[in-house]
């Protein structure tokens, strides 16, 4: 229950001590404050942000503006070869499975945006990273494409943009 209510000029404010599993089998404590009342209404930055989320987090595969995205994706990163078809072996270059539609995860519009912004500002960065993601001797591969797919939906989760699972 929220403790400590106490008016101030047609607001109304209270705190409720929340604990909480910090993950690790440990308990950890938080204090969340709410503020009610007249003067009550979603911050901008709140509303935008839902806006945002709705438009690039989650969402179906689109045949059209996901097909392109990955075409231009690997046309950066591989400008000598033509990209693969939709299904194929050779996506496992750019660290996806045979088929990028079922690596893209909850965030998939999100996740190519992001790659493709990383792959033009920082071109040079990004083909060494997904050149060391092959592995190096002693060093064994990862699939970069669907990494960056897991951590970013796992930072969305966290950010509370994307549900659970």
């Amino acid at each position: 229950a929220f403790a400590g209510a106490t008016p101030h000029d047609g607001l109304e404010n209270a705190e409720q001590i929340v604990i909480e599993d910090d993950g690790s089998g440990g308990l950890q404590e938080r204090v969340l404050r709410r503020f009610e009342g007249r003067y009550m209404k979603p911050l901008g930055w709140e509303a935008r942000l839902d806006r945002w989320a709705a438009e690039c987090v989650g969402g179906a595969w689109d045949d059209r503006r996901h097909a392109l995205a990955l075409e231009e994706l690997w046309t950066m990163t591989f400008p000598e070869d033509d990209a693969p078809a939709r299904v194929h072996e050779d996506w496992g270059r750019l660290g996806f499975s045979s088929k990028p539609s079922d690596d893209l995860g909850d965030a998939g519009t999100l996740l190519l945006d992001l790659l493709l912004f990383v792959g033009e500002h920082h071109n040079p960065k990004y083909k060494g990273i997904v050149t060391r993601s092959h592995g190096a001797p002693g060093r064994a591969p990862y699939p970069f494409a669907r990494a960056a797919s897991r951590l970013l939906d796992r930072l969305l989760v966290q950010l509370r943009l994307l549900g659970e699972g």
